[in-house]
C-alpha cells in the first residue's frame, strides 16, 4: 500500500481518507456506529463520505497494518474556525486490534484537535463503551441530555490544552 502516513504508532497508522476506505468500512461498520447513522437518518456510506465535500473538513482513515479499521474527521462549524464537529466510525477491526488501537488513538485525537480550540459532537447515552473511550481520550460531557429523532444524546467536548511556562508562586521551589 502506497499511502502517506500522517502518524504511526506501532502497527496503527493514520492517513488521509479515500473513497475506497469508505466503501470497505461501510460494509463492516460496528452495530453502535450503524445505530448512530440511523439516529441521524443517514446511511453508513453517506455518513462516511459526506465530509469529503464540506469546506474546511478533513477526513482520515486509520489502518492497522494493511486493514482499514476506521474513518474519522473534523468539520469546522464557526466562522473563526476555532470549533469543529469531530466524528468517528469504525469496524470490528477496532476490537480485533484493540491493543494497537488504544496505543495510538490518543495521538490521533491530538491531530484531530489540531488548532481547534474545541472539538465536539454527540453520542447516545446508552453507548457506554464509546463514552468510556471518549473520557479516556480527554473528552468531557455536558450534564444535560437532549433528544435527536427520539434518542437521548449526550454532548461531548474536548478543549485544546494551552501550555504555559508560568510558575505559580505556590509551585516555586523554596531555596534555603
Amino acid at each position: 500500500m502506497n499511502r502517506l502516513e500522517l502518524k504511526r504508532e506501532g502497527r496503527l497508522w493514520l492517513t488521509y481518507a479515500e473513497l475506497d476506505d469508505a466503501l470497505k468500512i461501510s460494509k463492516s461498520l460496528r452495530l453502535n456506529d450503524q445505530r448512530e447513522c440511523a439516529i441521524h437518518d443517514v446511511s453508513p456510506i453517506e455518513a462516511l463520505t459526506e465530509s469529503f465535500g464540506l469546506k474546511g473538513s478533513v477526513t482520515y482513515s486509520i489502518f492497522v497494518d494493511e486493514e482499514v479499521i476506521a474513518m474519522l474527521g473534523t468539520v469546522p462549524f464557526d466562522e473563526d474556525n476555532t470549533k469543529a464537529s469531530v466524528w468517528f466510525l469504525g469496524t470490528y477491526g477496532i476490537q480485533k486490534h484493540y491493543r494497537p488501537f488504544l496505543r495510538g488513538c490518543k495521538g490521533v485525537i491530538e491531530i484531530l484537535q489540531g488548532e481547534y480550540e474545541e472539538i465536539s459532537n454527540v453520542v447516545p447515552v446508552e453507548h457506554s463503551d464509546t463514552i468510556m473511550w471518549l473520557m479516556w481520550c480527554g473528552f468531557t460531557f455536558r450534564n444535560e441530555t437532549f433528544n435527536i429523532n427520539g434518542f437521548e444524546m449526550l454532548r461531548f467536548v474536548r478543549c485544546r490544552k494551552i501550555e504555559s511556562n508560568v510558575i505559580r508562586i505556590k509551585q516555586r521551589p523554596v531555596f534555603h
